[in-house]
């Protein structure tokens, strides 16, 4: 079983992976221990599955890909990926590397410290115009305000999870609602991790203004739901085509 698992979503994202797919393997080398790069194709158009699946056949010790049928999102591909690590610890990482792998060794040295949940928060944001950058302030503010539990603002899904903080995630009922959330309600020591993300590798963002506005109806509807005791929500959110190990 693999130390670390690196949970990589992918859409469209030819031009990044010879980029990206390098750089995974090094800052797993880097963490000195076993790991895993876990890349999950969602639905892309392009020759994505084809580069995931020639990684994987190249180094199949470090590298699995996953094939979703049809475009299910972001947080479908995320709980995808969570679901088949096979590590002691997960880690959400883009696939443009804005929040860069290379971090891993020392987010798994706050993790050794006891903590079960390290998240990633930005110092900065380089490469984002100023009108992303301040209402992506704002929604983290106002998110809180209606969230049961305190999410941290200026966090996305940068995420280093303990195998124990990735069982009780999977647990949780409704597992359709925002991924943030359901973080935020596990009970088990975290702490925050500064940085600073980086600008793309290259290509160019899938996040179109109305698409974040839909992420941030979708956030804050999952906070103002609540679901009933003692429900668990276990209808499948996608399907997998093909799976490379």
């Amino acid at each position: 079983m693999p130390t670390l698992s690196f949970i990589v979503p992918c859409h469209d994202e030819e031009a990044v992976l010879p980029l990206a797919i390098p750089r995974l393997l090094a800052a797993g080398a880097a963490t000195n221990e076993s790991f895993e790069i876990v890349l999950i194709d969602d639905g892309s158009t392009d020759r994505t599955w084809e580069l995931i699946a020639d990684a994987a056949t190249r180094d199949p010790e470090h590298v699995r890909g996953i094939r979703f049928t049809h475009n299910f999102g972001q947080h479908a591909a995320m709980l995808a990926g969570l679901q088949h690590a096979r590590g002691d610890h997960a880690l959400l990482v883009d696939a443009d590397l804005q929040d860069p792998p290379e971090l891993a060794a020392p987010m798994l040295a706050r993790a050794w410290e006891g903590y079960d949940i390290v998240t990633g928060v930005r110092r900065s944001r380089a490469g984002e115009p100023w009108p992303k950058r301040a209402t992506a302030w704002m929604f983290h503010r106002a998110l809180n305000l209606v969230a049961p539990r305190p999410i941290p603002v200026d966090s996305g899904y940068f995420y280093l999870l303990s195998r124990r903080a990735l069982d009780r995630l999977l647990a949780l009922p409704a597992r359709d609602r925002y991924l943030r959330l359901l973080v935020s309600l596990i009970d088990l020591p975290r702490v925050a991790f500064p940085y600073d993300r980086a600008p793309r590798l290259a290509g160019h963002t899938h996040y179109s203004y109305a698409r974040l506005c839909g992420v941030a109806w979708h956030a804050f509807a999952s906070c103002l739901r609540r679901p009933a005791a003692g429900t668990r929500d276990d209808t499948p959110r996608f399907e997998i085509n093909t799976t490379t190990s």
